[in-house]
């Protein structure tokens, strides 16, 4: 119960400062000077064990030793800073507490070891919220690096040298934890017989009080002797907002350039493309207990400046939106959603100037992600109806309509077959038209849902927040979207939502989707190669990367370059930090 009130606190309080932030100011775009790069990463399995069991109160790692009896050794201090001692006989995989027979902990000499052995020093190859290094020369004769890093992407990363420390790959860094800010890091690293590495570090879960002591074991990239077993039990306690994926593995990463534009006091919003090339953005740019308001941003230069819009007609109003530019490079259809009373339609036939309301039918609790543009010229809109904690009410009731006049007006309305549940079949449906009659959905579904699917138990107990426990359905139509495969398919893990799909121009699918089951929380995407019957979750891009768990309602466009356009939003809830809307150009990976 008490999660729950302090998740409701939360929530409140976050949008008691969105609401203050929205209405500070006039907003205006910014260009992000040093950018935080674009992330493509190959996980790699890895075992994960723990220091202590929760409640033992153990927040930082001071000192790690490998003992003359082939044992490693931790020392860590609790909340009291007092100091205990943990040893492992089997390289990691466990660990129980051991007498202190001194109250001196085992010192090592960071700075001496980099004066000894390498070229540089850390602060000559490090960025300077990369700190407290430490060097382990392996039997290769490369020398590896681990570090902590406290600015985004938080956690304990790596990086190695192949010429004694005259140059190192910091292209290519090994993400081996992810850490909320205000952590400790202090990470100890050993080379075992087998060439794997043993790393020791703490890391911030949520909050200072939630600080942990792990010891992950894994390999060095390009080493393709047997995969590492991951350990039995699970790391990261499930959080009231994410830490459900598995802590079982690490990933190596790839930086790539890219091109951040930040709204500062805007929040979520959708992303269009005509076929001129002019780009919209309709980030919300007020937000209070009265209105939701959203404001119309345009760029004719692929997203390089962006220049507000003033707007005429109707006020845009809500949030969670969708866009389609039509091919007539002057008409536009915006779905918005209001908490509890339903999507409404605005439609533009000026390039996004002047709005007006449109009458669809009866209301929809979905949601939108897309509306279907058909070769024939007509649009398809999916609505359904439901209890989105599928708490009380009815099974969902799901409908199809028809537009052949640019959206102007909707008829010819088609029942869809729905799921036996009460959540609404299109809640934040991505729909992508593979032809006028093949479509593939992408909708978020509850975590009952998910476990009666996977048979994976959904994380948390009774006092988890129902959104933690939330993923992703994939399903699939060979009717233009009246029946969908059943049982629906699902790759990502619990607390993963906010899908969005697209056809890449060599044919691949993209999937890119709100990453809160594993830190660092933000934007991922994934690729498909078959029209979305598998999913490849070994590779992965890391577009946007936040400590919050809000945000997300990301929109991905490519442009006739090749090159991809995203946009998406976070906030954190803290005053200190404002909220943002972010449009960011990347390059596809070539895997």
């Amino acid at each position: 119960m008490r999660a729950q009130v302090s998740c409701r606190m939360s929530c409140l309080f976050f949008l008691l400062v969105l609401s203050t932030k929205v209405l500070a100011e006039e907003n205006t775009s910014l260009t992000v000077k040093t950018p935080i790069p674009v992330y493509y990463e190959t996980v790699s399995p890895a075992a994960r064990t723990r220091i202590g069991n929760p409640g033992s109160h153990l927040v930082s790692l001071a000192s790690m030793i490998k003992t003359p009896d082939n044992k490693f050794q931790v020392y860590c201090h609790n909340t009291d800073a007092q100091l205990s001692s943990w040893s492992s006989a089997d390289n990691g995989l466990t660990w129980k507490q051991v007498r202190i027979e001194s109250a001196e902990v085992p010192e090592m000499d960071r700075i001496a070891e980099f004066k000894n052995f390498s070229n540089r020093m850390p602060e000559e190859f490090l960025e300077a919220d990369e700190t407290n290094a430490h060097l382990l020369v392996l039997k290769d004769g490369r020398f590896l690096c681990t570090y902590e890093r406290h600015t985004l992407p938080n956690g304990i990363l790596a990086v190695i040298s192949s010429d004694k420390g005259k140059t190192w790959d910091r292209d290519n860094p090994i993400f081996l934890a992810g850490s909320r800010s205000g952590f400790f890091g202090t990470p100890f690293s050993f080379e075992l017989s087998d060439g794997s590495i043993l790393t020791a570090y703490s890391i911030t879960l949520a909050a200072k009080s939630d600080s942990v002591v792990h010891v992950v074991r894994w390999r060095l990239p390009g080493d393709e002797r047997a995969a590492i077993k991951p350990a039995p039990d699970p790391v990261y306690p499930s959080g009231l907002w994410g830490f459900t994926g598995s802590g079982q593995q690490i990933a190596y990463w790839k930086k790539s350039p890219t091109r951040r534009i930040q709204f500062p006091n805007h929040y979520k919003g959708a992303m269009g493309r005509f076929s001129n090339g002019t780009l919209l953005i309709s980030p919300l740019s007020q937000y209070d207990s009265n209105a939701k308001i959203c404001s119309i941003y345009r760029s004719d230069d692929n997203g390089l400046t962006w220049d507000r819009t003033k707007t005429e007609g109707v006020a845009i109003a809500g949030k969670e939106q969708s866009m389609l530019c039509l091919p007539d490079n002057k008409t536009v259809l915006l779905t918005t959603q209001h908490d509890g009373s339903g999507t409404t339609l605005y439609r533009s036939t000026d390039g996004g100037v002047t709005w007006a309301k449109i009458d669809y039918g009866d209301h929809s609790l979905s949601y939108k992600r897309d509306l279907i543009s058909l070769s024939d010229g007509s649009i398809y809109m999916f609505n359904s109806i439901g209890n989105r904690r599928e708490l009380e009410g009815p099974n969902s009731i799901a409908w199809r309509m028809r537009s052949t006049d640019g959206g102007q007006t909707w008829g010819d309305r088609q029942d869809v077959k729905s799921w036996e549940r009460r959540r609404p079949f299109f809640s934040e449906a991505s729909v992508l038209a593979l032809s006028d009659r093949h479509f593939l959905k992408a909708s978020r579904i509850n975590g009952s849902h998910v476990e009666g699917i996977t048979g994976v138990p959904k994380p948390g107990n009774e006092q988890t927040h129902y959104e933690m426990t939330q993923s992703i359905a994939f399903m699939e139509s060979f009717d233009a979207g009246l029946t969908w495969s059943s049982p629906p398919k699902i790759p990502l893990d619990y607390s993963d939502v906010h899908a969005k799909l697209i056809k890449l121009a060599d044919g691949r699918l993209l999937c890119s989707y709100r990453n809160r089951s594993r830190l660092p929380f933000g934007v991922r995407a994934i690729f498909s190669e078959d029209n979305g019957k598998t999913w490849d979750t070994k590779h992965r891009v890391l577009l946007g990367s936040h400590s919050s768990h809000f945000g997300g309602w990301q929109t991905d466009i490519q442009l006739e370059d090749g090159s991809m356009l995203t946009s998406w939003a976070w906030g954190s809830g803290d005053s200190d930090d404002p909220l943002n809307f972010e449009t960011i150009h990347w390059q596809l990976p070539a895997w």
